[in-house]
């Protein structure tokens, strides 16, 4: 009705957008859920979207889309009892973020430099007042830790909708982008300031800072990058070195415990990106990445992931050199040991037959034996290195290609491989079974894996 020429809108318009704008805000989020599909409606009709009253109101919900309890999770305690089963609030939990993201996201590509601004004042406030020894990240119901999931939540939304703008070169002028980086580049800098021992905390922060950098290309971004990477860097070790402290003290909450695990997981992932997305943009600093990254890769208390992370990190960025020479030479010396392992005379025959097999990985063991465990181990992480080396070796034009590469480097060991893989095979049979230890049946791939 409202696109025909001839149609009035209602006359009390204010009254219309209030009524609207108190049922978004309010605690219910079953009326809430209801108002945003209206409003994402209004927001839809280009007839509206230059309407003053409902630019107005628009911009004024900026305030509360960027710094409100809104954007919380909704607390399943409070409305189970609305729905017929978990599921169901499940799928209706999803959809109100859903919604929620879609009318950020419209809000933010009309009326950009309102909503940035807001959004960065909140995430800029959150960031300040979380302290360095704050630990009250490890309660998903605290208030804070509420906060940071939809600081989060927040800014995904946004960097989708500015990604969109720039991709499609529709900034309403040269003013507007430039207010945009400078915003992103505040942003990415208190990112990069902050210094907190909670490892949710932290997480979030690098989310937080990764949202931005995948989304936007930023004046810069060499120095960026540079000072970014030196932020994960020092922040792996810091929480490498608090993990090690905090598990030989033996009193820590194993909660805690797995949320620095998931960090430094999170933290590799993070130099795993910048390394496959901006090669050409550090390789400048690669003599310095290549030993950050030797250091841990050495590392007795770097996990086996992680240690393949780092591996795949400098061969994304070694594939700046455009060298099948160069690259040759730099994979090899994480080829090497891998032949060593499986060329090697107890490797080869104990593929020989299933029951040798199984010895040699100890599945046959009630108490894991150090030899065998670390022969599982070692397996694990070789096979995860040459296919981290599948993966992120580039084919090179000038000379081979990656097909070739791959011929090459595993025809070596393609004998023992292929006799490892017959044994995999053989252990699912009856007679094979019937060797191995039976609490070893019962337990998950990853354990099997990794002793």
């Amino acid at each position: 009705m409202w696109t025909e020429p001839d149609y009035k809108p209602p006359f009390d318009l204010n009254s219309f957008l209030n009524a609207i704008f108190e049922l978004i805000i309010s605690d219910n989020r079953l009326f809430s859920y209801e108002a945003i599909q209206l409003w994402i409606s209004l927001m839809g009709n280009q007839h509206l979207q230059t309407n003053p009253t409902i630019v107005q109101a628009t911009i004024n919900l900026s305030n509360i889309m960027t710094n409100s309890k809104l954007l919380f999770k909704i607390n399943p305690d409070n409305y189970l009892d609305e729905f017929n089963s978990e599921e169901d609030f499940r799928r209706f939990s999803q959809k109100y973020r859903n919604d929620l993201a879609k009318l950020i996201k419209l809000s933010t590509r009309l009326y950009l430099e309102h909503y940035l601004t807001a959004a960065f004042e909140w995430a800029a406030k959150i960031i300040y007042e979380t302290k360095p020894n704050d630990q009250s990240g490890y309660d998903p119901n605290s208030f804070l830790y509420m906060c940071w999931d939809a600081v989060l939540f927040l800014w995904t939304s946004i960097m989708q909708a500015i990604g969109k703008t720039v991709k499609e070169k529709s900034f309403k002028n040269e003013s507007e982008m430039n207010f945009i980086k400078e915003k992103l580049i505040s942003l990415i800098s208190l990112c990069v300031k902050f210094n907190c021992a909670n490892a949710n905390y932290c997480s979030f922060n690098f989310s937080l800072q990764s949202t931005i950098i995948v989304s936007c290309e930023l004046e810069n971004t060499e120095v960026i990058l540079e000072t970014i990477l030196g932020k994960l860097f020092g922040d792996f070790i810091l929480f490498q070195n608090k993990y090690i402290e905090l598990d030989a003290e033996g009193k820590t909450d194993a909660q805690i415990l797995k949320s620095i695990q998931n960090l430094r997981k999170q933290i590799a992932a993070n130099i795993l990106n910048i390394c496959r997305s901006y090669a050409s943009k550090i390789m400048k600093d690669f003599e310095e990445i290549y030993t950050k990254c030797m250091t841990l890769i050495n590392n007795t208390h770097s996990t086996s992931i992680e240690r393949v992370i780092f591996i795949q990190s400098l061969i994304f960025c070694n594939n700046e050199n455009n060298s099948y020479a160069a690259q040759s030479a730099f994979i090899e010396q994480f080829l090497r040991p891998i032949y060593e392992f499986f060329l090697s005379q107890e490797f080869q025959a104990s593929v020989q037959n299933v029951e040798m097999f199984i010895k040699f990985v100890g599945l046959n063991e009630s108490l894991p034996d150090p030899n065998t465990l670390q022969n599982r181990r070692q397996i694990f992480f070789y096979l995860n290195v040459l296919f981290a080396i599948l993966k992120s070796v580039k084919a090179n034009d000038e000379t081979l290609n990656q097909s070739h590469f791959a011929f090459a480097s595993f025809m070596k060991i393609f004998e023992p491989l292929l006799q490892f893989i017959k044994c995999l095979n053989a252990i699912h049979s009856p007679d094979a079974k019937s060797k191995l230890n039976p609490e070893f049946l019962e337990m998950t791939e990853a354990a099997k894996t990794l002793g």
